[in-house]
Parts: C-alpha cells; structure tokens; sequence
C-alpha cells in the first residue's frame, strides 16, 4: 500500500477522462486500449435495469460505433470518489452527466437526451499501466426529447 501515491490517483482520473473523449470524439481503438480484455461493462436503466452489457472492449466498441456515431455526444464527470485496496488495484465512483444529440433532415442540432448517474469502476495495474477492469454506469435520471 506504501507505493501508491499521487501520481496513480492521477493516471486512474485520466483513464476515466480519456474514457469520456474517447466515445464523445469516436476514436475508437483508443477507448478499445483503456480497457482490459476480460473487463465487465453494464449499462443501466434508470430502474436499475441492465440495458447492455459486455466483456472486454471489443463489444462496448462495437455497439457504440452502431449507436452513436452519426450522433454528438458530450460527457461530464465530476466528483471522483478513488480508493485503492493495493497498489494494483484501485475503485471508483463518478457522478456523471451526458448529452445525446442528433441532426435532423436539414442539418439542424436536435436533443437526444440528457441522463445522469454515476460510473462504478474498477481498475488494475498492468505492468505500470492502469486499465478499466470493470464499469457500471448506473443512472439516476434521464431526460429524453
């Protein structure tokens, strides 16, 4: 436990905000390698509902490349709650917030929805690189247009 430090606080932030630009600019093979292989990845419903679930990036960015890439996506995260049980093993809850947008027949922006929730995820250390090892987005609400 002595080993962790800042610095892997940090680097555990920036794959969660890596995560987020990565879907919201579509680059998809850099979201693929934030991710383990046998990773767990569950979306859900507002009711707790598992909308969709996944093992390992090749599904997660399947589906999102099917779903949203004709589609603006914007997503925020704020107030990160990190723990570490050693120093290869780290947890995390973010609140978060995101927008879906599509353009209509003449090109114009239109509202998709606007949800919110929290990020549930955990993380290992590989070789001095951390990856998500498994991720629950569990919203609390969603606005749909």
């Amino acid at each position: 436990m002595n080993s962790i430090n800042k610095r892997d606080t940090d680097q555990v932030q920036f794959i969660m905000s890596a995560y987020c630009r990565y879907v919201d600019t579509k680059q998809w093979e850099s979201l693929s390698a934030l991710i383990a292989d046998n990773a767990s990845l569950e979306f859900q419903d507002i009711e707790g509902n598992t909308l969709y679930a996944f093992t390992g990036p090749s599904g997660l960015v399947e589906a999102s490349r099917n779903a949203i890439t004709e589609l603006v996506t914007v997503h925020h995260l704020h107030n990160p709650e990190i723990s570490f049980s050693d120093d290869q093993h780290a947890s995390a809850i973010w609140a978060m917030e995101d927008r879906f947008y599509k353009r209509d027949s003449s090109g114009k922006s239109i509202r998709v929805f606007h949800g919110y929730g929290h990020y549930h995820v955990t993380f290992v250390n590989q070789s001095g690189s951390w990856k998500i090892t498994s991720l629950k987005l569990a919203r609390l609400r969603l606005e749909q247009y």
